[in-house]
């Protein structure tokens, strides 16, 4: 999930773990997270585990923040948040023990030619990020609770706090090389997506920067260089769409059917976060429906959500009447409408209802509807 590394200066076998990496599984779960020496067998090792586990959340936007931190004493100790949350942890080292806020005797040093990596794995188990990250930010010396709070609230780029080192935003476009630039006391410090390349040595290896795919950032953090933009798309069997347009708000479309009958439309709503549909109930009235008292007794029953669309294939005047099971006249709409045009019925409660079409005082169409 995170890794320190150096593929490109240190001796096989330390370039291809690097010294710090941690374990996660496919369900989010972090099992432990490690720090190696950067002798030859990479021992003692420095292992976080949680009383808890510690539980990244798939498909949803998480906040982790990773702190590391030294005493007077040269002393260390580290502490993970998920989403705010502190996650109490275990530690054991060299034959000692400590939980969260205990120091151990351990003392590490990270150089400049050093790779911080999220969701990158570690060399001898390469994976690489199947999904976003943004808001990237380094800061000086370990984040306290309050910190946390702040950073998960959002940073103004523009307006750092005085120890924020390095801030990524990803609001603009990366460079030639395919880098962004920090924001913040080290401006212009870099970061980039990678892939790993082999390098000449055993086990070496050169973090080589992609062009990066941009999506739509944390919707609750503030930004606007990627906007996100939601599309309808509507769907039905046997059925014509034109001038169809539409927000995530508001929008219409014109159907038509070549002949009467009992239809489904869905309309789905889609943008770079995800996506929704709804299926809804449409019967249209054309020339030749009449309504005989035998077909009235054999009536389809439909599954709506609350809405009816009735399509018209000539033009004139209509009164639509809908009726519950007790013959109470619920619901009375009357337009004057063209051919081809649309009605709109907003049924009650969960019941079943009958829904009555006419037209110059004669009934053209009716149907029987389950509202669910």
């Amino acid at each position: 999930f995170f890794s320190i590394e150096n593929r490109a200066s240190n001796a096989w076998p330390v370039n291809n773990w690097g010294w710090m990496w941690a374990d996660f599984a496919a369900s989010g779960e972090i099992s432990q997270y490690k720090f190696r020496s950067s002798t030859v067998n990479g021992s003692p090792a420095l292992v976080y585990t949680f009383k808890n586990p510690a539980v990244v959340t798939p498909n949803a936007w998480n906040h982790v923040v990773l702190v590391f931190e030294y005493n007077d004493n040269s002393q260390f100790r580290s502490k993970l948040y998920l989403n705010g949350v502190l996650q109490e942890s275990t530690w054991t080292f060299n034959g000692g023990s400590g939980s969260t806020e205990d120091w151990a005797n351990i003392n590490y040093d990270i150089s400049a030619s050093d790779w911080f990596c999220f969701a990158g794995g570690r060399g001898s188990s390469p994976v690489y990020n199947n999904g976003i990250i943004d808001d990237l930010m380094v800061w000086d010396g370990a984040m306290t609770q309050e910190d946390v709070n702040q950073a998960k609230a959002g940073l103004d780029g523009s307006n750092l706090p005085e120890n924020v080192i390095a801030y990524w935003d990803f609001e603009t476009d990366a460079d030639d090389e395919y880098y962004f630039a920090a924001k913040g006391k080290k401006a212009g410090a870099k970061a980039c997506s990678f892939k790993t390349e082999a390098g000449e040595g055993e086990g070496s290896g050169v973090q080589t920067p992609q062009n990066p795919l941009y999506i739509s950032g944390c919707p609750f953090i503030a930004g606007t260089a990627f906007q996100v933009e939601t599309l309808p798309t509507w769907s039905t069997k046997r059925g014509v769409f034109t001038e169809s347009t539409g927000t995530d708000t508001e929008g219409s479309t014109k159907l038509s059917y070549s002949k009467g009958g009992d239809y489904t439309v869905t309309l789905k709503l889609e943008n770079s976060l995800g996506s929704d549909m709804k299926t809804y109930p449409v019967f249209k009235v054309d020339g030749g429906d009449g309504v005989a008292d035998e077909v009235m007794g054999d009536m389809r029953t439909y599954t709506v959500d609350g809405v009816l669309f009735v399509e018209f294939a000539e033009e004139g005047t209509y009164q639509v009447a809908v009726y519950n099971v007790s013959g109470m006249l619920v619901a009375e709409k009357e337009a004057a409408v063209a051919a081809g045009q649309n009605m709109s019925i907003t049924l009650g409660a969960k019941d079943v209802y009958v829904v009555k079409v006419m037209k110059e005082g004669k009934v053209v169409r009716a149907i029987k509807v389950l509202n669910r």
